[in-house]
């Protein structure tokens, strides 16, 4: 007998967005319908999913409908949820404010095949971009506005600010364009910036310089597939630390855009298993037996996993966090807790969680949604009951003290260092907190981590004399099983040198 049930996608941004599954399809129709009216989708479907007895699903379209409004324009500028304080040119330029440029202004990037800091030095598309309508001053409105929800400055002041770096690195990159350097520039990459500094550029304009050469090599190759070959391919010649930090700033650029991760991805099971794919490349890491049809991902793991890609791997644990914050559906089965668990499991690190306190929240608020817990605190209620995606007491701790650290604390501040202070006064000893860690060695090493990581936090009393207070006796433990621990036998001793 066919099991079937019913998949609600809704199209954002040429993508198509599992949001909702339905055993029925008269609930799943009516479903579509609410979501095609209450949010910014171009179109909903509904697709009938049978799975039989061996396993093998088919599917079949059952409800189609696009949207009445028209799609947004080009020149109309997209959501941004976090923008930086921009006091120079540097700041302008640097990942976090590049990462709200790329977001504000994805559509036209995407038209333009740029990106914001291929952008950034390009006179021809800066001047466009001017003129494109109102967008460059809906999108500084735009970033101002968020940056102004975060305390810095009022909204006239950060436009007033961004206008005029804005204007300054516009000025910066025509500077730079006099000296040609597109036919003056040859042979590898990483003899580039000397070839700048002879070209006579004022030093302080060598770094900008180099890195407008890059940009306009990246334009120049046009298609993003053709752009990753050619970073790659610089990449694998270089281990100049300059050259190879620049490579990362424009790789972590283009993997930005949705479009081109879902081509470098593949066809995906769920949003669930993308987002295992990208995490295990944030940890340099690629699954067995998941797509790679262009073979960018083995080789951005195996530059990851060498450190060599810092930015890139911030971009791809953005990505996760945004797909884990939206109200998109994790699993196709509809089992969203266990999705979430699994994927909060792969982001904790051994001494932290990936993402910090931004995906925190993202984990946090997902909960919430997924357990239905509502209302003005539904956060913090949330976080009285989220033990239960972690795997340990350990990876519970380390997301706390993470949540400690986020924007949850400004309205939750009793309730959370009350959630520490819980936490920690509760631990039972260094062995029961640290049960999957069987090295003495390392339970001291990440006891200690811990420790400078709480040292940083502004704990209010009497929570922070309770948290160092167990601190300090969980640390005494740990040195003393460390000193109590057989010594390695010699041949082991002699293999590890």
């Amino acid at each position: 007998m066919l099991k079937q049930h019913f998949e609600i996608f809704v199209l954002r941004e040429a993508r198509w967005v599992l949001e909702n599954v339905q055993r029925d399809e008269a609930a799943a129709v009516a479903a579509a319908e609410a979501l095609l009216t209450r949010t910014h989708g171009e179109a909903v479907r509904v697709v009938r999913t049978k799975r039989g007895i061996s396993g093998r699903e088919y599917t079949e379209e059952v409800f189609n409908k696009a949207a009445e409004r028209q799609a947004q324009p080009v020149n109309h500028p997209g959501e941004v949820d976090a923008a930086p304080p921009c006091r120079s040119l540097d700041d302008l330029l640097n990942l976090p404010a590049r990462l709200a440029a790329n977001r504000v202004l994805r559509r036209y990037l995407d038209h333009n095949k740029l990106t914001a800091l291929e952008l950034a030095y390009s006179p021809r598309h800066l001047r466009r971009l001017s003129q494109a309508d109102s967008l460059q001053l809906a999108a500084v409105g735009r970033v101002a506005a968020v940056q102004a929800d975060d305390g810095d400055d009022d909204v006239k002041a950060r436009v007033a600010r961004l206008d005029a770096l804005i204007h300054d690195q516009t000025k910066r990159a025509e500077a730079i364009e006099t000296y040609n350097l597109k036919g003056r520039l040859s042979g590898p990459v990483e003899t580039w910036p000397e070839q700048v500094a002879e070209a006579g550029i004022a030093p302080d304009l060598a770094t900008a310089a180099f890195e407008a050469a890059l940009a306009q090599t990246l334009i120049d190759a046009g298609h993003h597939l053709a752009q990753l070959d050619w970073l790659m391919a610089q990449l694998e010649a270089t281990q100049h630390k300059a050259v190879t930090k620049a490579l990362d700033r424009f790789l972590a650029d283009i993997l930005t855009s949705s479009g081109v991760v879902r081509e470098l991805m593949g066809d995906q099971e769920s949003t669930g298993a993308a987002l295992d794919v990208l995490i295990g490349l944030t940890r340099g890491r690629t699954q067995d037996g998941a797509p790679d049809p262009t073979g960018v991902l083995s080789k951005l793991a195996a530059f990851i996993a060498k450190g060599r890609l810092p930015e890139t791997s911030q971009v791809l644990l953005d990505r996760v966090r945004r797909s884990i914050a939206s109200v998109g559906a994790l699993s196709r089965n509809g089992d969203e807790l266990d999705a979430l668990r699994r994927i909060t499991t792969r982001l904790m690190a051994p001494a932290h969680l990936l993402g910090g306190p931004t995906m925190a929240v993202a984990i946090t608020e997902r909960y919430a949604r997924v357990r239905a817990i509502g209302g003005a605190k539904a956060s913090v209620r949330a976080l009285v009951g989220i033990g239960a995606l972690f795997a340990s007491d350990w990876d519970e701790l380390l997301f706390t003290v993470a949540v400690v650290q986020s924007t949850l604390l400004r309205d939750h501040e009793v309730q959370i260092y009350g959630q520490l202070s819980k936490s920690v006064s509760e631990i039972v000893g260094v062995k029961h907190l640290l049960r999957h860690i069987p090295d003495a060695k390392q339970r001291l090493v990440l006891l200690m981590q811990l420790g400078e990581t709480l040292k940083r936090l502004s704990l209010p009393s009497p929570h922070r004399e309770q948290v160092f207070d167990r601190l300090s006796k969980l640390l005494a433990e740990a040195q003393g099983q460390l000193t109590a621990a057989p010594p390695a036998p010699a041949k082991a001793r002699a293999a590890s040198h």
